[in-house]
């Protein structure tokens, strides 16, 4: 025998879909957001910002809302650097000017690709919270020499100082198309610190690597 509820009943079950329909409301879009940083091409032709990276820190102290953010800007008639902007809101607002700069360890030498990364426990030397920024050092369009330069935070990112190279190399013909990029940090479970790079150097080229003391 099939059941057919009362009138009543069907009469409130639509009355539920409406309301919750109505609570629902529209999809409405995500909030405009800030432009963190946009190079003036008037005063440098040249300006770029690339490569952008942002993280949330979990270990300063703040219920997750801090983040930083940070990217490679070049082409400003100086070495290309990291700035390093701060929001405290979970990245709704950034700090209108950057809280730090980083800058290659190499006399005359820009910075390419960044990686920020905190350290999410204590072990060989690094406390949980040290934050580490890394990137390509080189001069900007000669691809002979190249180093994986490492910079360490213990102030939530006020002030760097540097760490150590990832990796480096030399001998590498001056041509584009090969180089060592894009460094990325993971704290394996024995609390060796490994550092990736995307190397892209030509098989049969000589090559003077090292990695980072921890």
């Amino acid at each position: 025998m099939r059941f057919t509820p009362p009138a009543r009943i069907l009469t409130a079950l639509a009355l539920i879909g409406t309301c919750l329909a109505a609570l629902a409301g529209p999809a409405s879009a995500a909030p405009a957001g800030q432009v963190l940083y946009a190079p003036n091409l008037t005063t440098y032709p040249q300006g770029d910002a690339s490569y952008p990276r942002a993280i949330r820190l979990d270990h300063d102290g703040s219920p997750n809302e801090t983040m930083l953010a940070t990217f490679a800007r070049r082409g400003h008639n100086t070495p290309s650097s990291f700035p390093i902007h701060r929001s405290t809101d979970g990245g709704r607002t950034w700090s209108a000017n950057p809280i730090s700069t980083i800058t290659s360890n190499t006399s005359g030498w820009g910075l390419g690709a960044p990686v920020l990364y905190e350290v999410p426990r204590t072990a060989n030397g690094l406390n949980q919270g040290d934050l580490l920024a890394a990137g390509t050092a080189w001069v900007e369009g000669d691809f002979r020499a190249q180093k994986v330069e490492v910079f360490k935070s213990t102030d939530h990112g006020v002030s760097w100082t540097y760490l150590s190279n990832c990796t480096q190399t030399s001998g590498l013909p001056n041509t584009i198309g090969h180089g060592i990029w894009e460094p990325w940090f993971l704290l394996a479970p024995n609390n060796t610190l490994a550092c990736f790079i995307s190397d892209e150097r030509p098989a049969n080229t000589a090559t003077n690597n090292q990695v980072i003391g921890h």
